[in-house]
């Protein structure tokens, strides 16, 4: 993760962030939490379909006091729930979704270059012990080049829209 601590904490400007099926990992509570002063005045959405989820992750970044930040409630495999939150910079893809099924990942890999903005950035994590298979390929497939990663993470950037 310590190449997406270091973009939050970069001077990049105005920018949005997109996390997808990233807040039942506290992980990313973590995080937001040690860039709070480099999070200010950035814009992020937390897509959650469970509304249990949703409600505590709303409730955790309340805590957090990033006015920016917002949880909604919805489909993310549904082009509604992104309206007036694409293209986004960076997207926060957790576990729910790479360790889902592999259909399930292929048609995200699709449509993350419509999701992120020009040269945006990808941070994806898995809760899996293994590697998983053809996760690699269907990014590169997608125009994302890796930047930093592992077998269960993974930090890329758009360079290219197939």
């Amino acid at each position: 993760m310590a190449p997406m601590l270091a973009w939050l904490g970069s001077a990049h400007g105005p920018a949005t962030i997109l996390g997808i099926g990233a807040t039942r990992d506290a992980l990313v509570t973590s995080v937001l939490s040690r860039q709070k002063d480099a999070l200010q005045g950035l814009a992020a959405a937390f897509v959650e379909d469970d509304p249990l989820v949703a409600a505590r992750a709303s409730a955790a970044l309340r805590r957090l006091g990033l006015p920016g930040f917002s949880v909604v409630c919805g489909d993310a495999g549904q082009s509604d729930t992104y309206a007036g939150r694409v293209p986004a910079d960076l997207i926060l893809l957790g576990p729910d979704v790479v360790d889902g099924s592999q259909l399930r990942r292929r048609g995200l890999g699709e449509a993350l270059s419509m999701l992120l903005t020009a040269r945006g950035q990808l941070a994806w994590w898995s809760a899996r012990d293994t590697p998983i298979a053809g996760w690699p390929q269907t990014l590169a497939r997608a125009g994302l080049v890796a930047l930093a990663g592992g077998r269960d993470w993974g930090f890329h950037r758009l360079v290219d829209r197939p």
